[in-house]
């Protein structure tokens, strides 16, 4: 597992800065042992990753499977050249959150044996 970050970068603290703006319950650095996501919605048992030029996507690919495949927890993407458009981000963002909130009880329940603290 890798060291948990303890600063959070520019476009993590704007996102999560516009998640809050636009009404949604989060919390930052959340670990999912032995993974820690940027950003999670409880709300929609969801991840949402601020992925700037350090984020490699084949790793992550393979770390949003195991994360789902545990947790049942979905994770979103968002980079930084889509905080730049912040309607249409506000719409893809809100409108895949609002579909994984339909499951989230579910996988919610799924996952609590491994995750008391949910």
């Amino acid at each position: 597992m890798s060291e948990p970050v303890t600063e959070m970068s520019d476009l993590h603290r704007e996102l999560t800065r516009l998640l809050q703006n636009w009404g949604l319950e989060l919390m930052d650095e959340v670990p999912f042992p032995p993974f820690q996501v940027d950003i999670y919605v409880p709300q929609a048992h969801v991840a949402i990753e601020a992925d700037g030029p350090q984020h490699n996507r084949r790793a992550d690919e393979r770390r949003d499977e195991k994360l789902f495949e545990l947790y049942d927890l979905p994770v979103i993407h968002v980079t930084d050249e889509a905080i730049a458009e912040q309607a249409s981000l506000r719409y893809a963002l809100l409108a895949h959150i609002g579909i994984y909130m339909q499951t989230a009880e579910q996988r919610l329940t799924r996952c609590k044996a491994k995750l008391p603290w949910i």
